[in-house]
């Protein structure tokens, strides 16, 4: 028996059908993956500059904090070691964003023609007509059709991810064989 998704799961499968590309599990799109790395990039060199500019102003007396003896020279060492390493992992993290940027511009030029080509050379017709044995359950359709486009699609373009191109053709089908758009 079926029962009606609980309010938080309806939330969670609502975010999904509005992902897009990124609705498709195990692939977050490089757009993504830039923003998550420029944010905690700067999280990184955030903490790691104030650490240091605090350790510094505790070295420099200005702060009535004393790293004194052994176990202070240690517990300063490891501190400034530590908010140093945030520091460099920021700016390593920044310059990975910048780079999943630029795949991001690649992966969205790319989506572009993609979707350009299936509305110049894909139907709902011409999706049915091709596929020999078309089920009668609407459920069995969808598996046939998305696995039909996601054929054509492989052959005209090669070498795109299995996660994006599952994104993609959710949303093509979604395109084609909507029944209230197309009725």
């Amino acid at each position: 028996y079926e029962t009606e998704p609980e309010s938080g799961q309806q939330e969670g499968m609502d975010r999904m059908e509005t992902k897009g590309l990124s609705g498709s599990a195990g692939y977050e799109n490089a757009s993504q993956k830039a923003e998550s790395f420029r944010s905690g990039a700067w999280m990184l060199i955030l903490v790691g500059a104030a650490g240091l500019v605090l350790l510094a102003l505790i070295l420099a007396g200005i702060l009535p904090l004393r790293l004194t003896g052994l176990s202070g020279a240690l517990s300063g060492l490891v501190m400034g070691a530590l908010f140093l390493v945030f520091f460099i992992s920021g700016l390593s993290s920044l310059k990975t964003s910048r780079r999943l940027e630029e795949k991001a511009r690649e992966e969205s030029d790319l989506r572009r023609e993609l979707l350009r080509w299936c509305r110049e050379n894909l139907s709902a017709e011409t999706v049915d007509e091709s596929i020999r044995d078309l089920p009668a359950s609407e459920e069995e359709r969808y598996f046939k059709r998305t696995e039909r486009i996601g054929g054509l699609i492989a052959q005209n373009f090669l070498n795109l991810e299995e996660g994006w191109l599952e994104g993609l053709v959710d949303e093509i089908y979604t395109e084609l064989f909507d029944e209230t758009k197309n009725a």
